[in-house]
């Protein structure tokens, strides 16, 4: 066996390595994939033919090795082996590489689209999404569903007095300090402005209440107002229930409508208060003045 023969098949197995180790890679993306059926055939197919290929590689190796180690090897298995056992791998590589920074790309798109970006919290829209999941869920266990609306108090004073750069480092306190102290399951967002809202699957009114006053209390004492010292930061809040029968997005949009009621009745009461909207059991007002 010459010198050529020797490279030859020295190369043959290491593209059949290479073939293993991307048919592994493919495999193991069409197995993870989440981008749908489509590419995750693709992904599967290419994982086959790479298998393949990596046998043949193997056998080819073997017979030229001992059984035609007299003859000289073909030109057209030197084409072969540099046309299909190299760059079939390698585009392999470059096609799950590009798939799997797609895939990251669209996460990070569906990621935003829910996500306020100044507080990082979920939106309008984030919100709905993952309070549909947790009330289905609380109604199947046949547990109550509270939700509340909050309020900054007098944040226009603090966006007129202070610059709307001392406003969103007010709001992204705010979001940190209701996120830190959030309930395992609650779904916390904020629809815009200074208005936060809060699901509390498993939680009645009176419940829901205490949860509030313990966020108020942890706003009020973590949060910096622009004033420093002499001012603090205050919610107010409004509380109620959901219905616990009906469409899931109707219902949040009734309890919505009633917690913004109970809000406004914080306000006029004279802010810094929670109150439970009225129709809800235990009416009541918490207040911190």
């Amino acid at each position: 066996m010459g010198l050529e023969d020797l490279v030859y098949l020295s190369l043959r197995l290491l593209l059949a390595c290479l073939s293993s180790l991307s048919a592994i890679v493919t495999f193991t993306y069409a197995w993870q994939c989440d981008a749908g059926g489509a590419r995750r055939r693709i992904a599967a197919a290419g994982g086959v033919l790479l298998t393949v290929g990596a046998v043949l590689s193997v056998s080819d190796a073997i017979v030229n090795a001992f059984i035609l180690r007299n003859e000289p090897i073909p030109a057209v298995s030197w084409v072969w082996l540099f046309a299909f056992d190299l760059l079939l791998p390698l585009w392999a590589f470059l096609l799950v590489g590009a798939w799997r920074q797609r895939d990251r790309a669209e996460a990070e798109l569906a990621r935003l689209a829910v996500t306020d970006l100044l507080t990082g919290l979920l939106n309008r829209r984030g919100f709905f999404e993952h309070a549909t999941g947790a009330i289905a869920q609380a109604r199947r266990a046949r547990l109550p569903v509270a939700v509340a609306m909050f309020d900054i108090d007098r944040f226009k004073l603090i966006n007129d007095g202070y610059g709307h750069d001392a406003g969103d480092a007010v709001l992204r306190q705010v979001a940190a300090a209701l996120s830190a102290d959030q309930r395992a399951g609650d779904v916390l967002g904020r629809f815009g402005g200074e208005e936060f809202v809060l699901l509390t699957p498993g939680s009645d009114a009176s419940q829901a209440a205490i949860t509030v006053e313990r966020l108020r209390a942890a706003v009020r004492s973590a949060v910096l107002h622009p004033a420093g010292e002499t001012a603090s930061v205050t919610m107010s809040a409004g509380i109620a229930t959901l219905p616990d029968q009906g469409e899931i997005v109707s219902s949040i949009n009734t309890a919505l409508i009633a917690a913004d009621t109970g809000l406004y009745e914080a306000k006029r009461a004279g802010r810094d208060r929670a109150v439970i909207a009225a129709g809800n059991p235990e009416p009541l007002a918490i207040s911190n003045a």
